[in-house]
């Protein structure tokens, strides 16, 4: 997927998703403050993002956690793809297609 349209679409998706999620923003900083609290004595700490979408709380989280090894899970194919295009560089993101309604 190309990196520029993707990056276009997951800006799309973050000004839509505003929407419909009353403070968004604000929400994701208070989630990575406590996830960076949680974490701050562990040298490699995994974090677990759920239903991750196209990476928008995942990237955050790595901008802020740089040392930790994050994993996005999602059911959707297309949102995923958007995600790995648009993951940074130098970070440690593995995306991962699940259904967590499923068994196992």
């Amino acid at each position: 997927m190309d990196e520029k349209l993707a990056a276009d679409w997951v800006r799309r998706w973050d000004v839509q998703q505003e929407r419909y999620v009353a403070d968004r923003e604000e929400r994701f900083t208070v989630v990575i403050d406590v996830v960076e609290h949680v974490c701050r004595d562990v040298d490699e700490p995994l974090v677990l993002d759920l239903g991750c979408g196209p990476g928008s709380l995942t990237t955050r989280l790595a901008e802020r956690l740089p040392h930790a090894r994050i994993v996005g899970l999602d059911d959707d194919p297309f949102l995923l793809a958007l995600a790995r295009a648009t993951r940074p560089e130098r970070s440690d993101i593995e995306y991962v297609r699940a259904d967590l309604a499923e068994s196992g």
